[in-house]
């Protein structure tokens, strides 16, 4: 429908003859200067230092000149920040690997964003919901405390804050999806499994119940699962062996499976294979290594759909990024009745 001007006939006439038509446009530099009317603007040429730096960047090979310029910038706006805050965690804080923190206001609403784009059935403020739930769980916090308390390696080696980290994407994945079985290769201290531990529970109080299969070589992995009260150790199974050989014998009907294992590409595609088998129809993978990897080959083979997430971490250098692997359709990701 054409648009049609609420001016009538006079009212057009008047306007035109109080604007002035527009001067042509003149490719040299042109400043306003003040008391001059800017429909007749002052035209200037470039200054004598604009027309000498324009004149030495034509130069042959002035980009090698640069380099101390580029190499400059580079350390004041990334690494100089970063820097700093290396240092100052490198002596208040103990953690050496694992690395723990708080997401800022805007990493906590990308995520939610990211999975309500993602997962049908979800919006953006029941995500928020759940991460404000990571928020108010003193229980968890005795649980760490607990755990801190009596063993020495562990106090040596974790701050005494608890901070979820990377494992936010863990407890809203098990909220949003309402998974009944829950693999998960790669222990380490047991951060992660404490927040899908929660996350299950709380799907158990709303009568979605599912358990946690988690795995780890290292007969010091899992301290942070020796404090659980019972209605937390009735959720878990935890393995101590080799993660491919206890995936190969897990029950199929995997619903959500998380990789944090060693980085060898390799041992990660194995993984995958494996589960090919194992994953359910509404299976959804997820691993601390993302930016691209073998979860994005994997999923492209097997005509699955994949994103990433990057963490922004508050106060903290540790902004690592983690791959998603669904199925194609998501209709299939309902929650489960």
């Amino acid at each position: 429908m054409p648009i049609r001007s609420r001016l009538s006939a006079q009212d057009n006439a008047n306007a035109a003859s109080a604007v002035p038509l527009a001067a042509p446009i003149d490719a040299s530099v042109h400043v306003l200067t003040q008391g001059v009317s800017s429909a007749h603007p002052v035209q200037r040429s470039p200054s004598l230092r604009i027309r000498v730096k324009f004149v030495v960047l034509g130069l042959p090979g002035v980009w090698i000149a640069l380099i101390p310029v580029k190499l400059f910038k580079v350390y004041r706006l990334f690494m100089r920040p970063q820097m700093a805050r290396f240092t100052r965690l490198a002596f208040l804080s103990r953690e050496v690997c694992n690395y723990s923190f708080h997401h800022t206001d805007a990493s906590t609403r990308r995520l939610a964003v990211l999975l309500a784009n993602h997962l049908d059935g979800i919006s953006v403020d029941e995500v928020l919901r759940y991460c404000g739930e990571v928020d108010r769980i003193p229980l968890l916090q005795a649980i760490y405390q607990a755990a801190r308390n009596q063993d020495k390696v562990l106090r040596n080696l974790t701050d005494r804050e608890l901070r979820v980290g990377r494992q936010l994407l863990y407890f809203c994945l098990v909220r949003v999806l309402k998974p009944r079985l829950v693999f998960e290769a790669g222990t380490a201290h047991g951060l992660g499994s404490l927040l899908l531990l929660h996350a299950l529970k709380l799907n158990a109080e709303e009568g979605r119940v599912g358990r946690l299969i988690t795995v780890d070589m290292n007969p010091n992995a899992g301290k942070l699962l020796r404090q659980l009260p019972p209605d937390y150790q009735a959720l878990v199974e935890f393995e101590l062996g080799h993660s491919e050989v206890t995936l190969a014998h897990a029950p199929a009907g995997i619903d959500l499976f998380f990789h944090d294992t060693a980085n060898i590409p390799d041992h990660e595609s194995r993984h995958y294979e494996l589960l090919r088998e194992k994953l359910s129809a509404r299976g959804v993978i997820c691993t601390t290594w993302g930016t691209g990897g073998q979860l994005a080959e994997f999923s492209i083979r097997q005509g699955r759909r994949y994103f990433e997430f990057t963490n922004e971490a508050h106060g903290h250098w540790c902004n690592d990024t983690l791959g998603i692997s669904i199925p194609s359709t998501t209709d299939t990701l309902q929650p489960l009745q």
